[in-house]
């Protein structure tokens, strides 16, 4: 019997296709007896074997195609879950600075750290700073990975400690069990590091990144933060009082595995002590500023501040409440642990005492020639009354004197202001220069150029509301440095009214200087009085001081009802004279330069200074009465 070479299903005699699959089914027959033989043996040795059912050999296939797709899950998975593809999309991650790809990829031992974009931002900028450390870290990887696949039986490929110093080691590829049951699970870690701050403050304020770790609450303080990653890290320490801010930045690398570093946020700032040089403080009334701010501090009753810079960046002052008014110090650089402030050192309060010395300087030189000493009204009875005494003696004598005052030098840095036994004094160093000669009766007077220095002292009247010349004392220091000339337009010729010879000139001298005079003591009892009429709303306290007929008579009679309504007050505090010039026989045209401090009704006060012009006429029954006020302007 035939079979279908294709499929070995047994033909029919005679078919000429297999019925089963229809493959041909034509095949060539040998009669001979040898032939039959021979195709009976080829037959036994070509036998086909029986043919696989359809539904086995599908069977088959789905098999063949599991195991296909088992083997292909099995490497894709282990691909995706394999430690070269962690590495490489970590340093994918890293080279382009997507902190939040790379904060994906780690894990931390420390699982009080959890490790996001703002955790990584100190490892990026790490990274950022040092750009070859991207490809250190990838290398120490890779090199991790060698040695996992040389040792099967090794959790991480690190050999190194976590305590070492450097890039291999800072991020760890270490074997965590299984995925899937069936892949190995790989992660890098990375070792924390922590971070102990030191400060030296209390209420300082510490910040890492610009976000507060703590405010510190004593003195000398020290606490350990973290866990971080490691990175670099922005540390500031800031101390603020309603005065003055201090602050001090670092940036710290904090790369070293396992790193504990210490931090040192001392502020460069200390305690100062406030040194005025004033003995009697008791009961004054001041306030310390610091770079301008108010320390709310009364320094006579606290002398220790702090803490403050000591490089020079910063200043210090003092208000005193005076009994001539508030008045401020200049501003003393703060360089070491004690800063000496000068009271005295005020613009307008040295100037109002210069012009005063040298009102002081004529008044003497005119009463020193023509013996009139009580027409002094810088000067104190006792100074008067030594001036008197020196008078007299060159009468006697017939010692006289012949010269013009030229200028005063003030040494601005000798300005002291202290008080003693309940009043207030001020020193300074001055440096006069006259023309002058002192001679008998028989000599001419030759005027010759000196210079003479004196150290002058002052005294604060409470009662005339007014600084008065004590003492005039002989002095041999001076400092050029810091100094300020008075020099006299027309400087004054002053003799002695008994010199023989000098009586015309001495009277002309004392003609000029007496008017001057004259109108200062004038003018400051008529200012003090109208004052006194203002704050008491009675213009009889001054109206004997005026002219009726004159204008001013009735305009400050109207002014007091005025300021009465607003509830004005007003306290003079300084008038001089700075020109008496004649207009008509017993009449005067005065410049005055007047300081007031200006008080609202509610309660507010302001200085305020002003010139003004005044006629000033002389009465045969009341003296000098004030006539007009010509002009009055304020000085900005």
């Amino acid at each position: 019997m035939r079979y279908c070479r294709e499929c070995g299903t047994a033909l029919s005699e005679g078919a000429q296709f297999c019925k089963s699959c229809g493959t041909s089914a034509s095949t060539s027959t040998v009669q001979s007896q040898t032939g039959q033989q021979r195709t009976v043996q080829q037959q036994v040795v070509a036998k086909p074997r029986a043919p696989l059912p359809r539904k086995a050999k599908i069977q088959l296939a789905v098999g063949a195609s599991f195991v296909i797709l088992l083997v292909a899950g099995y490497l894709i998975g282990a691909h995706l879950t394999g430690k070269e593809r962690l590495i490489a999309g970590f340093e994918q991650a890293l080279n382009k600075q997507d902190a939040k790809a790379a904060a994906r990829y780690l894990t931390s031992t420390d699982e009080r750290l959890a490790i996001n974009e703002e955790s990584v931002a100190g490892f990026m900028r790490y990274l950022d700073a040092n750009p070859d450390a991207v490809k250190e870290v990838a290398a120490s990887l890779q090199r991790q990975s060698s040695r996992m696949d040389e040792d099967a039986s090794l959790t991480n490929g690190y050999y190194g400690t976590r305590d070492n110093y450097g890039l291999d080691g800072l991020v760890v590829l270490e074997k965590k069990g299984k995925q899937f049951l069936i892949f190995d699970k790989f992660e890098l870690t990375v070792e924390p590091v922590y971070l102990t701050l030191e400060t030296n403050y209390k209420d300082v304020s510490l910040l890492l990144d610009g976000k507060e770790l703590a405010v510190t609450d004593k003195l000398d303080y020290s606490k350990t933060f973290g866990p971080y990653v490691p990175g670099i890290y922005n540390l500031e320490a800031k101390l603020k009082s309603h005065y003055m801010e201090l602050s001090r930045t670092e940036e710290i690398s904090l790369v070293a595995v396992g790193s504990k570093q210490i931090a040192d946020l001392y502020l460069e700032g200390q305690d100062i002590s406030v040194y005025t040089g004033l003995d009697d403080t008791e009961g004054l009334q001041a306030i310390l500023f610091i770079n301008d701010n108010d320390t709310g501090v009364n320094p006579f009753e606290q002398s220790m501040i702090g803490p403050v810079l000591t490089d020079g960046s910063m200043t210090a002052s003092i208000e005193v409440e005076y009994p001539w008014g508030k008045m401020q110090s200049g501003k003393a650089p703060i360089e070491d642990s004690y800063v000496d402030i000068k009271l005295a050192d005020n613009e307008d309060f040295q100037q109002g005492i210069m012009d005063l010395v040298v009102l002081n300087t004529r008044e003497f030189l005119e009463a020193f020639t023509s013996g009139k000493v009580d027409g002094m009204t810088t000067a104190t009875e006792d100074y008067k009354a030594g001036l008197q005494e020196s008078v007299e003696y060159n009468q006697q004598h017939g010692y006289s004197y012949a010269g013009k005052y030229m200028a005063t030098d003030f040494d601005l840095d000798s300005f002291r202001l202290y008080r003693s036994e309940g009043h207030w004094y001020v020193t300074l160093n001055t440096r006069e220069h006259v023309e002058e000669d002192h001679f008998y009766p028989d000599e001419e007077p030759v005027l010759e150029e000196l210079s003479n220095m004196y150290e002058i002292t002052l005294v604060y009247d409470e009662s005339a509301k007014t600084w008065l010349v004590e003492l005039v004392e002989n002095n041999y220091g001076f400092n050029d440095e810091h100094m300020v000339t008075h020099t006299e337009e027309k400087p004054a010729l002053y003799t002695s009214v008994w010199a023989d010879g000098g009586v015309a000139a001495a009277a002309a001298s004392a003609s000029v200087g007496s008017a001057l005079e004259q109108m200062q003591v004038f003018m400051k009892d008529y200012l003090n009085a109208s004052v006194e009429a203002i704050n008491n709303r009675d213009f009889s306290y001054v109206s004997h001081l005026m002219e009726p007929s004159g204008p001013a008579y009735k305009e400050s009679a109207d002014y007091i009802v005025y300021l009465e309504k607003k509830g004005i007050t007003e306290e003079l505090l300084g008038v001089k004279v700075q020109k008496a010039e004649e207009v008509s026989d017993g009449a005067y045209e005065v410049t005055t330069a007047e300081k007031y401090m200006i008080t609202s009704k509610d309660g507010t006060s302001k200085n305020r200074k002003f010139i003004s012009k005044y006629k000033v006429v002389f009465s045969e029954t009341d003296g000098w009465l004030l006539h007009t006020l010509i002009s009055t302007d304020e000085e900005v």
